[in-house]
């Protein structure tokens, strides 16, 4: 299934990818093989992004419409945000803010929420 979104780990060997087989996969760059799967959502993954912040952390977003933040090394879901919004649909893109430790959220709807 194609690949929709990657971004690198920043001062690491790693990427994040995300797809339509619904799983945001870390890989190990030094060897290409993955290195850890990322399962909690419920459709395609549209879009991933490593923390700048703080390099522990990777969000996905899809289908669904919620993100998913993971510590990567690990795989433990920290936190889902779920917009409350029903009409929000799909997130397309993500984006952090280094200075503030937030996310932005471009969604189906035209809107970005942070």
């Amino acid at each position: 299934l194609p690949v929709t979104s990657v971004d690198a780990l920043a001062g690491t060997k790693h990427a994040i990818t995300g797809g339509e087989d619904g799983m945001g996969w870390i890989w190990d760059t030094a060897t290409g093989q993955p290195a850890m799967a990322l399962p909690d959502s419920t459709g395609a993954i549209y879009s991933v992004a490593a923390h700048q912040a703080d390099t522990e952390f990777v969000t996905i977003g899809g289908e669904d419409g919620k993100a998913y933040t993971y510590f990567w090394r690990t795989g433990f879901l920290k936190n889902t945000a779920d917009p409350e919004d029903e009409t929000a649909g799909p997130i397309y893109s993500l984006v952090g803010f280094q200075e503030w430790h937030l996310f932005g959220l471009g969604f189906k709807d035209g809107y970005v929420r942070i």
